[in-house]
């Protein structure tokens, strides 16, 4: 069981560290070697009116193989859910901060790892006092304030105490800052990229360093198209390295980040049991409630 909780504190940490970095996928984009600058530098950070809702839902579908001692080769099938309602309360006149409610919506997983096959949604009354009821059901409704600055930077995160031993340490503000990070610390034209390092906790006993490198490739519609390539090296408990790519769509007035997908690939050993795993994560920074 330990090793399960590790597995799901991990991937929710990617699945949030990919937030930032989900976009439509469009395979007609130009390389970034053949990218033409418009010769108009444009300004991306947080802008969203006072009184502003949305809906906004992550998903992460996973296969993980590992090689047991003992056992032989085992497979892990995974999908996690979480969808929010974020309302803007406040936006300071004078800071441009925002001050935003974060509300569990929903909350879904489903795991097939051979003789052990459990599945949560919070959706679904019947699923709360199962095993991962139990665990997950905590987070349902429950609702956290963030203050997060023009640029992306999380400044104070209320209400964790609220969410059990989800919301302790660090973990969990480190991820609410990973959803609003992506924007370019100066004016970018198509072609300009920058980078980012981070260093966060990934679950108990596990910390985890990112390296991200986001290049404007597009702007249509509104919309400013960032490609996102990622490389993650996790130590602790396992030790796993890996890479995540994608693009980001973000409007150009709000700095809204609006959906897409991206894929995420990582390996190493946990206890000492080598495993792999694959990743496909979406965003939808538009759903509409009943989707």
């Amino acid at each position: 069981m330990q090793s399960f909780r590790l597995t799901v504190s991990l991937l929710a940490t990617l699945l949030f560290v990919s937030a930032p970095a989900i976009a439509a996928d469009d395979a007609s984009a130009s390389p970034e070697a053949k990218l033409q600058p418009r010769g108009e530098k444009i300004t991306l950070k947080l802008n969203l009116p006072k009184g502003t809702k949305k809906k906004i839902a992550y998903d992460m579908n996973m296969n993980m193989n590992m090689n047991i001692p003992q056992q032989g080769p085992q497979k892990m099938v995974m999908a996690m859910g979480f969808e929010f309602d974020m309302a803007v309360k406040d936006v300071d006149q004078k800071t441009g901060d925002h001050k935003i409610d974060m509300t569990y919506d929903r909350v879904k997983m489903n795991m097939d790892a051979g003789p052990l096959v459990m599945k949560y949604d919070s959706a679904n009354k019947e699923d709360a006092n199962n095993p991962l009821g139990q665990q997950l059901g905590v987070l349902v409704g429950k609702t956290i304030t963030a203050t997060i600055s023009p640029e992306g930077k999380t400044k104070k995160v209320e209400g964790l105490e609220k969410l059990g031993p989800a919301g302790q340490g660090d973990q969990m503000k480190q991820q609410l800052e990973q959803m609003f990070t992506m924007y370019p610390p100066k004016p970018v034209d198509i072609g300009d990229s920058w980078s980012e390092k981070r260093d966060m906790a990934a679950g108990p006993g596990m910390n985890m360093k990112a390296e991200m490198k986001y290049t404007l490739v597009d702007r249509k519609d509104g919309k400013a198209i960032i490609k996102m390539d990622a490389k993650f090296d996790a130590a602790g408990q396992a030790q796993l390295k890996g890479t995540m790519t994608g693009k980001i769509s973000i409007n150009e007035k709000t700095g809204w980040t609006e959906g897409g997908n991206m894929d995420m690939k990582m390996s190493g050993n946990q206890g000492g049991i080598p495993l792999d795993m694959k990743a496909k994560i979406t965003i939808d920074g538009d759903k509409k409630s009943g989707d």
